[in-house]
């Protein structure tokens, strides 16, 4: 059940939690096996929502910065799709030339390679 894919959108329950910001569901949720490489109908991780999440929300919302730390600890990283389509290179260039120090931090930890 916890891996199980809702036929709209493809998103496991640790999408949502994780796009949410609801840190006490994602570790319960990989606790019973979520997996963390699962992707949606787009192409998408937990680990890209919460962070995409985050670069539109206007203020930081309590829990993502601790979601991100720990679906990377679970494994996760941004790639593949995320990357190729330049959805995380758009945000973190975005972060970047507002000076948005928070988001790009959140990036950061989500294993995004910024360039010096």
């Amino acid at each position: 059940m916890v891996n199980c894919l809702d036929p709209g959108s493809g998103r496991s329950p640790l999408h949502v939690a994780a796009s949410n910001g609801n840190i006490r569901c994602v570790e319960k949720l990989l606790e019973s096996g979520a997996l963390v490489h699962l992707r949606d109908e787009l192409g998408h991780t937990a680990l890209y929502y919460c962070g995409f999440r985050w670069l539109r929300l206007v203020g930081w919302r309590q829990g993502h910065g601790d979601i991100v730390d720990t679906l990377v600890s679970a494994g996760a990283n941004l790639g593949g799709m995320e990357n190729e389509a330049g959805y995380v290179g758009l945000a973190v260039q975005n972060a970047v030339h507002a000076g948005n120090e928070a988001t790009v931090d959140i990036w950061r930890r989500a294993g995004v390679k910024l360039a010096d």
